[in-house]
Order: C-alpha cells, then sequence, then structure tokens
C-alpha cells in the first residue's frame, strides 16, 4: 500500500475492501515539501475501519517531523483513509505522504 494524498478542499478519502484479512495498518504520515504554498498548508490523516474512526495524526505541516502509526484492523471490512485540511486558504494545497505503510496479515 503506497499512497500520496492530497486535498485543495476540506478532505479526501480512500477506500479499500479489505475484507477482515488484517491485524493493524502501520507506517509514517507527513506533508509533502512539494505542498503549494507550503508555508500555510497544514493537515491530518484519519484512519476509519467500517466508518468508526480509529486513527487521527497530529495537524501536520512541511516543517513537522513525520508521525508513525500503528492502528488495529481486526475484524475490518473496509479500511478508509482521509486527508483533512486544517488550513483556511483555498491556495493551499495539503499533499500527504504515507511512508513505510503496511498492512499487516493475520
Amino acid at each position: 500500500l503506497a499512497e500520496d494524498l492530497y486535498t485543495n478542499s476540506y478532505s479526501r478519502d480512500v477506500e479499500y475492501h479489505i475484507d477482515g484479512a488484517y491485524v493493524s495498518i502501520s507506517g509514517i504520515v507527513a506533508i509533502s515539501d512539494d505542498s503549494h504554498n507550503s508555508d500555510d498548508a497544514e493537515g491530518h490523516i484519519e484512519i476509519y475501519g467500517d466508518d468508526v474512526l480509529l486513527y487521527s495524526s497530529a495537524s501536520l505541516t512541511r516543517k513537522s517531523a513525520p508521525e508513525s502509526f500503528d492502528v488495529s484492523l481486526r475484524g475490518v471490512e473496509f479500511l478508509k483513509i482521509s486527508v483533512v485540511k486544517d488550513t483556511e486558504s483555498g491556495l493551499s494545497l495539503v499533499e500527504v505522504m504515507l511512508g513505510d505503510t503496511v498492512l499487516n496479515q493475520y
């Protein structure tokens, strides 16, 4: 699973049917240096399992240190990862990088 997610609106989602086959998802989240108007680009990710919020990262900027995550997915049928733009400016594009992302099987 490797995704670069970005948004210039309030949020953007990707969703996967994982059919309860995974025990967890882990990785690192950061804001890309390529985020447009990056001085004010700020956002975070949310991870949902079957529409239940399982994890929300801190609000990040391109100057923030990457944040590690490890989220349980036991029994989850549908995994959704959302990028949420925290910046009010409509000109900012928040590009979120998920690195070293692993779906861990039972």
